[in-house]
């Protein structure tokens, strides 16, 4: 044994994912309810917040972060570039019913160097996945309904939950997107990868 940590309160926390990055420190992100303490105090704003935080080799906190609407938000999964930079996505509700895309970015010490919201109007939107390539470019796929634009076209969901897939550069910039329909059938949405050319690769059902 290494190291171990726990934190949280009375309420309830989940994992979304936890990995190591280039120079061996260790980055989660997941969801909470209530109040958790990693480096900095925070308290959900609503119902459920985003948390992302990353721990040294030696499983010593370095920073953590909070990303928080007033209903019901989560941190869906995460990964790092060949910088160290901490890219974070994943879904926050702006109200009750409605659920926006998300997709952010972190400096190796912390510092959110932006974000960028995809609005779904009066319906769903989830970035789930997430892998970067060799350009530092970043590649996320996820689920929506209704219609949603994601820098470029807007795409237009023909089910109930469509599969969209994007490509953005180091800044956050929308290079393009797509989305995958099964008319009558619901879409899901389990991972991603880039092959060593920057090419996505995207599995689901």
């Amino acid at each position: 044994h290494l190291w171990s940590q726990n934190y949280g309160d009375a309420d309830d926390q989940y994992m979304g994912a936890c990995f190591a990055d280039p120079f061996g420190n260790t980055v989660i992100c997941g969801s909470f309810y209530g109040t958790i303490n990693i480096t900095t105090p925070f308290t959900s704003f609503g119902r459920r917040d985003v948390i992302v935080a990353k721990f040294a080799p030696d499983g010593t906190p370095l920073w953590s972060d909070r990303i928080g609407f007033t209903s019901v938000d989560t941190g869906w999964s995460a990964t790092s570039d060949n910088a160290g930079n901490t890219i974070v996505v994943g879904s926050v509700g702006p109200s009750p019913n409605v659920r926006n895309a998300f997709i952010a970015r972190y400096s190796p010490a912390g510092t959110q160097q932006w974000i960028k919201y995809f609005v779904a109007g009066d319906s769903i939107a989830y970035t789930e996945v997430v892998d970067t390539d060799a350009t530092k470019h970043i590649h996320v796929a996820g689920r929506f309904n209704g219609n949603i634009n994601l820098g470029g076209s807007t795409l237009v969901a023909q089910a109930e939950n469509d599969i969209f897939l994007a490509e953005f550069d180091a800044a956050g910039n929308h290079l393009w997107s797509k989305s995958f329909t099964n008319a009558g059938y619901f879409g899901e949405v389990h991972g991603i990868g880039v092959d060593p050319n920057g090419q996505p690769v995207l599995f689901g059902s």
